[in-house]
């Protein structure tokens, strides 16, 4: 038996030995795909075997690397064919790719380039794909350095994903330009950073030629927000580009067209789920011509009008769009409906022998389903008389749409509504017991101010609750 224990315990330990073993590096090296260093540096599987699905490498495929803090742009030695010996530009790499066989650039972290001229590297061998790796401010960057600095994109199928393009002086014309011949481009999780200096900026950050069609850009991060002189993120203003897809970029800045803009008669565009800001005063987020045919759905867009907000062309939304046109305002949907909502105003100070909004009405006539007013802070003991009057942009004569009421001396929690008739005084009544507009009356209200006027100079503040259905799409409510 003692045997026997021997015997197990010397078979355990050359079985740890071979595991062991077979593990060593100069087995691996064997037995591993070449690539294992690159996931060394992080790139994942996903990333670097597909994109959106599609197999980038390929039997003939050839991966190369780049780095400008330890690259060298010679050949011989194994340059180019590993993360330790990169080339050091982009611009060499593609010239050493080979066209239609899915040839691979990484571009390793913490590289820089400085762009100074047109077609500062130009993509235009079909089928390659130029990946960065890093997040951010370790991502591969590229200064556009002078205002006819570009980043071309000449030739079908390619793929820049990963990568950072930064304006390097004032109204740069363009960053990546989408040449005639760039079919089938797709162009993911590229980021736009704000630039140290605010007056620089792309004015266009990625340009599509006439007849690049189905061009991809998604998941892309952009802001322009301190710059002056920036037109659009995406153009498509140099002639028609069909099949284009706008999927789930994040997009910040002073835009003084659309941010995502054509005026051009694009076919088959698909606009998704976008997050967009335009700062710039009545100019839009997403905005296409009368005869752009295509889908968009699910986006966010802030501006400062709902009208100048998404002007989609004959684009179907088969999703809800959302805008919204104010700090802290729930965003509308978008086609904007016509159902009831409502909004609030909240602790207004009563006005001093005078009038004033509290709530400016834009876009097209509201009826009033009920407007109610809760004291919030006790109104002064003293005689004060109080109405709600309409002012309308046009014609510009005031109507009463209650008769007054004394609010001497009422409470925090006293309430107010509208009821019966716009002859009648607002009806006063103890909070959550207080009457309701019967019946069908509604009070028509155009574009204006809702306001309400005192005739003494008490102090005290009433928060304002409005619920409305608006008469026409666009209609926009604020709370001044």
């Amino acid at each position: 038996m003692k045997k026997l224990k021997i015997l197990a315990v010397f078979m355990s330990i050359l079985l740890i030995a071979g595991s062991v073993y077979a593990a060593s590096p100069s087995t691996l090296k064997k037995n591993v795909w070449n690539a294992e260093q690159v996931f060394k540096q992080g790139i994942t599987a996903e990333d670097f075997m597909t994109l959106d699905g599609a197999s980038v490498l390929t039997n003939t495929s050839k991966v190369f690397y780049v780095r400008s803090t330890t690259g060298a742009n010679t050949l011989g030695n194994n340059q180019g064919l590993s993360y330790s010996k990169p080339w050091a530009t982009v611009d060499y790499a593609i010239n050493q790719t080979t066209a239609s066989v899915g040839d691979v650039i990484i571009v390793l972290p913490y590289h820089v380039e400085t762009i100074a001229a047109a077609d500062g590297f130009d993509a235009d061998v079909a089928g390659i794909s130029i990946i960065g790796i890093g997040n951010f401010t370790s991502m591969p960057t590229f200064t556009l350095s002078e205002t006819a600095s570009t980043v071309a994109i000449g030739a079908a199928n390619v793929t820049l994903k990963n990568l950072s393009f930064k304006a390097g002086k004032s109204a740069v014309v363009m960053g990546v330009s989408v040449e005639a011949g760039g079919d089938d481009t797709v162009i993911d999780s590229c980021f736009f950073p704000e630039p140290a200096t605010s007056t620089f900026e792309f004015v266009r950050a990625i340009l599509l030629a006439a007849g690049a069609d189905r061009v991809t850009i998604q998941n892309c991060i952009a802001y322009s927000a301190d710059a002056t002189g920036a037109t659009n993120f995406v153009d498509m203003d140099t002639g028609v580009n069909n099949g284009t897809r706008l999927i789930n970029n994040w997009i910040y800045g002073e835009y003084a067209e659309g941010a995502i803009h054509s005026d051009q008669t694009d076919l088959d565009v698909t606009v998704w789920g976008n997050i967009i800001t335009n700062l710039t005063t009545g100019q839009h987020g997403i905005e296409f011509t009368s005869g752009a045919l295509g889908v968009y759905g699910e986006n966010y867009v802030y501006t400062d009008t709902e009208a100048a907000s998404i002007d989609p062309g004959s684009l179907k939304a088969v999703a809800p769009n959302w805008v919204a046109t104010a700090i802290n305002a729930s965003p509308n949907m978008f086609p904007a409906d016509t159902s009831p909502r409502s909004i609030q105003n909240v602790s207004k100070a009563l006005p001093a022998s005078t009038q004033s909004p509290i709530f400016t009405i834009v876009g097209g006539p509201i009826e009033i389903i009920s407007l109610t007013g809760i004291v919030t802070t006790g109104i002064q003991a003293q005689s004060c008389s109080l109405k709600v009057v309409v002012d309308p942009t046009t014609p510009a004569t005031d109507t009463d749409i209650s008769a007054v009421l004394e609010v001497t001396g009422d409470l925090a929690g006293t309430a107010y509504s509208i009821v019966t008739s716009i002859a009648t005084a607002l009806a006063e009544y103890t909070y959550g017991v207080g009457p309701t507009m019967g019946g069908v009356f509604r009070i028509h209200v155009p574009i204006g101010n809702i306001e309400v006027s005192t005739n003494a100079t008490n102090t005290g503040n009433i928060t304002w609750s409005l619920l409305y259905q608006p008469l026409a799409p666009g209609v926009i409510v604020t709370a001044p």
